[in-house]
């Protein structure tokens, strides 16, 4: 388990609030981020965390979670440990804090092929019915909401060459896989309902193929995930595929950075785009790098070649690169290159 005293972590820590100044707006504030011991959320609160360490944020941060255990161990060692307080429950429960919250970053949910093979129930409800908690929190509150959208809300979109943040594509609701975009589909819908309907004030990433320190790397199905556990094990890589599906991966810090430049800069009911473009692979060559970068582990790549559309819950349409304009106007540039945030991911577990 990665936990806020990884050295790892640490330094990533330390690079993001390089600009602390872009953090200010968080000073004397309070954050609720639910899915806390998720890759996206944990790495929020220990960022909230760090600037309350090293900086006397004073921010009181709230950290939502299923599994008490798991976040104790995740976040043992924090400085200014009375400004994190645990949140135990489920998120579609109500969400009931008699305290004021400014921000929300919502960020629970599960997008592996493992839980949407197993649990695709679960999925939808928590992306709909927790919506709804979370949105009702806000209501009474008056926080900003952050909401953590995915890239595969576009659906299948032909013609396009790329995906800016008004296009809308298709998406086939029998699909097994669709419990996911689907309901995050709902999801954005409920934003702009509470928006018009009650004033809400809420922004939204839509992000894809975020890797790093945390990311599940047993039982979850994703390409990033399974090449990272296979370099953590020592294991041969194995590609089910071809390899030769392209995919824009993202390290963890990039991702985070842009969600909190949303959540204080972006305009309220504004939707951007969050990918790093620049580091577009095919899932071999990621998978060939990576075996590179650790000579010592003497992992071999072994491909299957099985057509891709015959892998079960894994994402088929083929992908367009994402239009980040949006988010890069509010000053957000993807700083960390493949090659290093492999490195860094990889040895976070050791």
């Amino acid at each position: 388990m990665i936990t806020y005293r990884n050295s790892v972590v640490q330094e990533d820590l330390a690079r993001m609030t390089r600009r602390e100044s872009e953090y200010r707006d968080l000073k004397n504030k309070s954050v609720l981020v639910t899915g806390a011991t998720g890759m996206l959320a944990s790495y929020c609160v220990f960022l909230l965390c760090y600037l309350n360490e090293h900086f006397d944020y004073h921010t009181t941060v709230y950290a939502l979670m299923r599994n008490k255990q798991k976040a104790e161990e995740m976040f043992a060692g924090i400085g200014c440990p009375d400004s994190l307080r645990f949140v135990v429950q489920d998120v579609c429960e109500e969400i009931a804090l008699d305290a004021p919250v400014h921000y929300i970053i919502h960020a629970a949910g599960n997008a592996s092929a493992y839980a949407i093979l197993h649990n695709p129930s679960d999925i939808v409800r928590t992306n709909t019915l927790g919506t709804i908690r979370v949105l009702d929190l806000a209501k009474q509150t008056g926080a900003r909401v952050l909401f953590t959208s995915t890239r595969e809300v576009y659906g299948d979109t032909p013609g396009r060459t790329v995906l800016c943040e008004n296009d809308c594509g298709s998406l086939d609701q029998t699909d097994p896989r669709s419990c996911y975009p689907e309901s995050k589909r709902v999801a954005e819908t409920l934003f702009v309902s509470y928006g018009k309907q009650y004033g809400t004030a809420y922004v939204i990433n839509r992000i894809a193929h975020v890797y790093g320190p945390g990311m599940a790397i047993g039982q979850d199905g994703r390409i990033m995930s399974d090449l990272i556990g296979a370099a953590v094990r020592g294991e041969d890589i194995v590609l089910h595929s071809d390899g030769t599906a392209l995919r824009a991966f993202c390290y963890l810090t990039d991702a985070v950075a842009g969600m909190f430049l949303t959540l204080l800069k972006g305009e309220s009911g504004g939707i951007y785009n969050l990918a790093n473009e620049t580091e577009e692979r095919s899932v071999k060559e990621a998978a060939q790098m990576l075996i590179a970068l650790f000579p010592d582990k003497n992992m071999h790549l072994v491909v299957e070649g099985k057509p891709l559309k015959d892998l079960k819950g894994y994402f088929k349409t083929a992908r367009i690169p994402l239009d980040t304009a949006r988010l890069e106007a509010l000053g957000w540039k993807p700083e960390v290159p493949l090659e290093q945030g492999m490195q860094r991911t990889v040895n976070s577990y050791q």
